[in-house]
């Protein structure tokens, strides 16, 4: 029943007369053949009552998601695009790699991808140079890359660099990267600053924050400070240029790369989440100096984690600050992961 139901329901290229058929012959061969009139009767009577995408239950069972996040995508997206964002999440995950101009250009890299025999395709996105992405299918482990080694290039999907390009770091810039770990992020702003200038990047956990120097170091990133949140100085006495904070969120818009994402988050989930993010929010608002930029990124593309969490710090905080610029990146629009952003601005 399993094998029909699936035939029935997502390979549209096999007849439904053939699926049921096959099915049933393959009930009888494998010692069903008492069974095999239910299977058919169960298999005709589907195919008959009903279209399987029709409808929101249907629909979750067969792209395996959560029903209540299936109800919220179908209302959000409408029944097609909510089919095909489900559809995105149970494809594999493409590798991508982001070139590191503080060691090289993507003339080098090429060659030595080319010595490897590391297959590529370069990657157009607007928030990134047209020659500094690539999708790449590496015939080893890429730690067994000596252009991986020598830190050469990044692993990281083009959504995620499109909050460093909203925060538009700039050398001899103070720089404060609040929730660093792993550290793509920060390396991204040390080449963009060149070197040159206070990069401070700071996380919660220790053991995630020696993962953001070890990139650092591979990658050549020498202006990077690494703090723990708890020893971070006082807003009063150190405030910064830019901040950015990549708040954790539910994950919901890399739900292909983590797969148990939509098993483990819930509407209650996402509600602790947007308390977590605004106070987030709130204490890197504390650490801009006047005329300075806030950055706010997830990897989600729920509402609740995004855009009401800026509405309601704009809210709060009066005429003190304004949305520079906002945008919801998605496998819908960008053919990317989700991520989204906004750039605020402080006034006073």
């Amino acid at each position: 029943l399993s094998l029909g139901l699936y035939q029935l329901l997502l390979l549209d290229r096999v007849p439904e007369h053939a699926a049921v058929a096959e099915t049933v012959e393959i009930a009888k061969r494998c010692g069903f053949k008492e069974q095999s009139g239910f299977i058919n009767a169960v298999l005709r009577a589907y195919a008959r009552e009903q279209d399987p995408l029709q409808t929101a239950t249907a629909l979750h069972l067969a792209q395996s998601h959560p029903q209540w996040l299936s109800k919220e995508w179908i209302k959000r997206y409408g029944m097609e695009r909510a089919e095909e964002l489900m559809r995105w999440n149970n494809q594999p995950a493409k590798t991508y790699a982001r070139v590191n101009r503080i060691k090289c250009d993507p003339a080098l890299l090429l060659s030595y991808w080319r010595e490897e025999g590391v297959e590529f395709e370069s990657v157009q996105v607007d928030w990134a140079d047209s020659d500094d992405l690539y999708c790449i299918h590496p015939p080893v482990a890429l730690r067994e890359l000596p252009s991986f080694t020598a830190g050469l290039f990044y692993v990281q999907d083009p959504s995620t660099l499109l909050s460093v390009d909203a925060l538009d770091p700039q050398p001899g810039d103070a720089v404060l990267d609040l929730c660093a770990a792993p550290g793509g992020k920060t390396c991204l702003i040390g080449q963009r600053m060149a070197n040159v200038g206070r990069l401070v990047a700071s996380d919660v956990d220790s053991i995630r924050l020696h993962r953001v120097a070890t990139n650092c170091e591979r990658m050549g990133v020498t202006c990077a400070e690494l703090v723990e949140a708890a020893a971070l100085p006082d807003s009063t006495t150190s405030l910064y240029d830019k901040v950015l904070v990549d708040a954790p969120c539910s994950n919901s818009g890399v739900m292909r790369r983590r797969v148990d994402v939509r098993w483990r988050i819930s509407k209650e989930t996402i509600r602790d989440l947007h308390e977590t993010q605004f106070s987030l929010l709130q204490e890197a608002a504390q650490r801009v100096r006047v005329g300075g930029v806030l950055v706010y990124s997830t990897c989600s593309i729920e509402p609740d984690e995004n855009q009401n969490v800026v509405r309601r710090f704009i809210k709060r905080s009066g005429e003190g600050w304004e949305v520079d610029m906002e945008r919801q990146a998605s496998p819908l629009t960008d053919a990317t992961d989700g991520a989204y952003v906004a750039r605020l601005v402080r006034k006073q």
